[in-house]
């Protein structure tokens, strides 16, 4: 099982880790000011997964709160800015910027955020 000596290695740190913090580990409790208001705190957050193409440089969500706009990187040449609504999960825009080397990060909106 543990034949290769980095194997062993870190099955030792991991293990050693786990002996020596396990007992400073606290489990955090609510706060009991806040426990007649249990029902307002849940469901906040909605989530769910969209699979993309490619890899996810950075994801903002557009000013009226309706679509999720994504930068994927394909190649160091390519990019793609996709946006998904967010009440239905479909793609409703995307775009390649190509270029011989390109570095794309961010997306500026309008006011609106359309």
């Amino acid at each position: 099982m543990l034949d290769n000596p980095k194997d062993k290695l870190n099955y030792a740190l991991r293990k050693t880790i786990k002996e020596n913090f396990t007992d400073q580990i606290e489990k955090l409790n609510p706060n009991e000011y806040f426990k007649s208001y249990h029902n307002e705190f849940n469901y906040l957050v909605h989530s769910s997964t969209v699979v993309t193409k490619y890899v996810v440089v950075s994801i903002a969500i557009s000013f009226d709160s309706s679509l999720a706009i994504y930068i994927t990187k394909h190649t160091e040449e390519e990019y793609f800015i996709t946006m998904y609504s967010l009440k239905t999960n479909k793609e409703v825009f995307s775009e390649k910027i190509s270029g011989v080397y390109i570095k794309l990060k961010e997306v500026a909106q309008n006011e609106k955020g359309n």
